[in-house]
């Protein structure tokens, strides 16, 4: 996740936080909303695999073994 986030920090800093340029036109417009909402599902997925998916994989894997 930590490479990730490093990417999406690197594609926030080159579209200065997924704002375009004035005057840019509706292609522009429109891929900076794409960066956007791919940069808010990413975080969400992030989030839900760290509070969710992960300790439940764990707590699994621990009963499985009977730890």
């Amino acid at each position: 996740h930590s490479e990730a986030e490093l990417e999406l920090q690197k594609m926030r800093t080159a579209s200065n936080g997924f704002q375009p340029p004035d005057g840019a036109g509706p292609k522009l417009q429109e891929l900076c909303r794409t960066l956007q909402a791919f940069d808010a599902d990413m975080r969400r997925h992030v989030e839900l695999e760290d509070t969710a998916l992960f300790p439940r994989a764990v707590a699994a894997e621990q009963a499985a073994l009977g730890d």
